[in-house]
């Protein structure tokens, strides 16, 4: 199935040689999953975590599919629903340490954990710079809030988009929802990817306002993976 997505045969192969070496030779390393309708079950999902422990990677992300860029073309058959979503999330609680810390909102929402920023990070400790210098709020998105080149980080933060993805407002569901202190709508670039605004709720949230839920807890230790504070995703510790 990977080299049949990517095109190109032998690609699985050539990308399982390269983590052995990764991990032969102490570099950080992680396998990285697009999320998506065709792998969104228990039988691939599972092959991929059991090919991650036996290379003893360190990590085992996951990133749910977005319609964006090149994306658009592959919607109908790509997209997840909100029951595809929590299925796949479900099989992702099961295998996980307790006390995980993750940045997926509607993850922790459902299932508990730690995090350390509320809501999604978008835009608030981190963004995407676009090759052109172009500086995005999310990483999944390509509207910016100016060109690196020509304005200072400071000017980009606090330009309209970025105060946007900053400053949402509760919508729907969310006004009446328990996580929405630490949720903040979901993740901020699918919403706006599907709505043209960041103020959610999260457009594959499955969650019910009245639905019992784990309640996760902010993570106050100074050590920290890298992703906590970068996107809406989920990781799953390895080693």
């Amino acid at each position: 199935m990977h080299d049949w997505f990517r095109g190109v045969n032998g690609t699985f192969d050539k990308a399982v040689s390269a983590l052995e070496k990764l991990v032969d030779n102490g570099v950080d390393n992680e396998i990285v999953t697009c999320l998506t309708k065709l792998n969104c079950f228990e039988k691939p999902l599972d092959e991929i975590y059991k090919l991650a422990r036996s290379l003893n990677v360190d990590y085992w992300r996951l990133n749910r599919f977005r319609a964006n860029g090149r994306g658009k073309d592959s919607n109908d058959f790509l997209a997840l629903s909100k029951e595809d979503l929590q299925r796949s999330y479900s099989y992702l609680a099961d295998i996980m340490h307790d006390g995980v810390s993750t940045p997926e909102p509607i993850f922790r929402s459902a299932f508990g954990g730690y995090y350390s920023i509320e809501g999604d990070p978008s835009g608030n400790t981190a963004f995407r710079i676009q090759p052109n210098g172009e500086v995005s709020p999310s990483v999944f998105l390509k509207e910016s809030g100016g060109n690196i080149k020509e304005k200072s980080v400071e000017e980009i933060m606090n330009s309209e988009i970025f105060r946007k993805i900053r400053n949402r407002e509760p919508k729907g569901k969310c006004m009446v929802c328990p996580s929405y202190y630490h949720c903040k709508g979901g993740d901020a670039g699918a919403s706006y990817l599907q709505y043209g605004h960041f103020n959610g709720p999260d457009p594959l949230c499955w969650l019910r306002p009245t639905d019992r839920r784990t309640k996760p807890k902010i993570n106050f230790s100074d050590k920290w993976n890298v992703h906590e504070k970068y996107l809406c995703t989920v990781y799953v510790p390895i080693k």
